[in-house]
Formats: structure tokens, C-alpha cells, sequence
């Protein structure tokens, strides 16, 4: 009779056999450093008015569509995953109730819990993509660390659509277009777009900014306009809206360098409970030495 091997049938032989082989077949656990998977497919964006680079409201581009996130449930953690999505090593605060205005377009997030450890947003917890109750006016957003991750190379997120540019500024009177003498010193702003000249939402609009007007066009300053007469005026007209959130500091020379934002196409709504900006600029010596010189020289006797 063959006689059995004790490692066949022992207890510790088999765990022996068993070991052996996990050793032998079973690959190692990869410990290189892992993909990040989560925000693919995925951009992020700062938005909004009046703010610096490095902070805004936030924004995301899913499926083609850029959508904002609610404020419901927001923390600092989830800031800190924002900010490092965004290209930025931290964040330092964060804010509600649409500070830098409501958004448009869709609510991607609500509810979203981190923990400030994931690698992605979409590792947080949320009530899921698209499923919100919120309105815009509940858009929240980040202040990040002025302080970029090294190696990040998708910066222009931070720029709201950065292929367009204002370049042309000018003043097209209410009433009687053509008609008036030059130059212009009371009127609607227009900026020339890709589309053509358009105006600009008055929502947020500020001395700063008609005093950057007036300067680049070359007045001295800027003075009061009649806003009631204006308002009843922009009720009776069409307006075709290109530019919205101009925020200057007004010591800039042209108008591009402000912050500012231009409307999308997928607007729905634009300027709600707005109407077009209005400015009215000092004409100066310049366009005032006409008339000037004729009342001097009627006061003044003949030498």
C-alpha cells in the first residue's frame, strides 16, 4: 500500500501550500502613484463680481454645460477640494447667498460634503449631479490661497471665457442717433464683440466704471446721468446685452483690464432687473475751447 505524504493531508502542510502559491501567483499590489480619476471629464472655473483671480463663484463644466454648486451643506473642507481642483494648494475661506452674483445655467451639486481628503469633488458626498432645490441666488463660492500647485497647467480655467476681449468702447446717444454733434459725451456704453456692438448690464455698475470710460475715450472725468430717465427709456427699447459684472478699480486704462464678465449662449436670462449702462463724461478744454475762447472774447476789451 502507497503510503501518504504528510504534507497532503496535514493541516499545516495545506496552509503551507496555500501560502506558497499566493506568493507565486498572485501579483504584488501596484505602489506607484495612482491616476486621479475623478475629475476627469471634468472643468472648473471661477466666476463672478466683484473678486480677485483667486477667488469667485464656483463653476463646473459637465457634459459641455457649465452649472454652478448650492450652498447648502458647504464647508471649508469642501473649499479645500475646490481650491486644489481649481490649481490652487488651499483655501482660506469661503462664501454664500451668491456673494459674487448668481450663476446660470444648471445647479450640478447640492448638499456636497467632504471630508477635505478626496483627490476630486466627485468623491464627496451629494444629493448627485444635477439634483438640486436650490436657486441661484444660493450659489456658493471659494477664496483660495493665492499660492498655485506647482505643475498645474490648466490655469485658464480661472478665466471666464478668456477667448474674447473687449476692444472697442463707445457712446451711443439714448435718443437721436446720428443726429447729434460730436463728440459724444452722454450716452449708452457699447463695447464691440465678435457679434457686433452690444451694451453693457448696469447691475453692479459704479463711478470707477464710467471713470475708465470717460478716460479711454478721452475725457477728463465723469458726471452724474439722469438714472430715472434712462430707466424709463431702456422700457421702451430692445437691448442686446454682451457684457455683465464690470467691476473697476478706475485707475485702469481701457475697460478690458477690469473685471468683468461676458454673457454665454446659454443665458437664459440677462440682466434681470437691469437696463443698459449709462455714463456721461465732462467734455474738458479740449472740446470746450470753442466756445470758451468766443465768451473770452467778449468779455475781454479790444487792446
Amino acid at each position: 500500500m502507497r503510503p501518504v505524504s504528510v504534507w497532503q493531508w496535514s493541516p499545516w502542510g495545506l496552509l503551507l501550500c496555500l501560502l506558497c502559491s499566493s506568493c507565486l501567483g498572485s501579483p504584488s499590489p501596484s505602489t506607484g502613484p495612482e491616476k486621479k480619476a475623478g475629475s476627469q471629464g471634468l472643468r472648473f472655473r471661477l466666476a463672478g463680481f466683484p473678486r480677485k483671480p483667486y477667488e469667485g463663484r464656483v463653476e463646473i463644466q459637465r457634459a459641455g454645460e457649465w452649472g454652478t454648486i448650492c450652498d447648502d451643506d458647504f464647508t471649508l473642507q469642501a473649499a479645500h477640494i475646490l481650491c486644489r481642483e481649481l490649481g490652487f494648494t488651499e483655501a482660506t475661506g469661503w462664501t454664500h447667498s451668491a456673494k459674487y452674483g448668481p450663476g446660470t445655467g444648471r445647479i450640478w451639486l447640492d448638499n456636497l460634503s467632504c471630508s477635505g481628503t478626496e483627490q476630486s469633488v466627485t468623491e464627496c458626498a451629494s444629493r448627485g449631479w444635477g439634483n438640486s432645490d436650490c436657486t441661484h441666488d444660493e450659489d456658493a463660492g471659494v477664496i483660495c490661497k493665492d499660492q498655485r500647485l506647482p505643475g498645474f497647467s490648466d490655469s485658464n480655467v480661472i478665466e471666464v471665457e478668456h477667448h474674447l476681449q473687449v476692444e472697442e468702447v463707445r457712446i451711443r446717444p439714448a435718443v437721436g442717433w446720428g443726429r447729434r454733434p460730436l463728440p459724444v459725451t452722454e450716452g449708452l456704453v457699447e463695447v464691440r464683440l465678435p457679434d457686433g456692438w452690444s451694451q453693457v448690464c448696469d447691475k453692479g455698475w459704479s463711478a470707477h466704471n464710467s471713470h475708465v470710460v470717460c478716460g479711454m475715450l478721452g475725457f477728463p472725468s465723469e458726471k452724474r446721468v439722469n438714472a430715472a430717465f434712462y430707466r424709463l427709456l431702456a422700457q421702451r427699447q430692445q437691448h442686446s446685452f454682451g457684457l455683465h459684472g464690470v467691476a473697476c478699480v478706475g485707475t485702469e486704462a481701457h475697460l478690458s483690464l477690469c473685471s468683468l464678465e461676458f454673457y454665454r449662449a446659454n443665458d437664459t436670462a440677462r440682466c434681470p432687473g437691469g437696463g443698459p449702462a449709462v455714463v456721461s463724461c465732462v467734455p474738458g478744454p479740449v472740446y470746450a475751447a470753442s466756445s470758451g475762447q468766443k465768451k473770452q472774447q467778449q468779455s475781454k476789451p479790444q487792446g
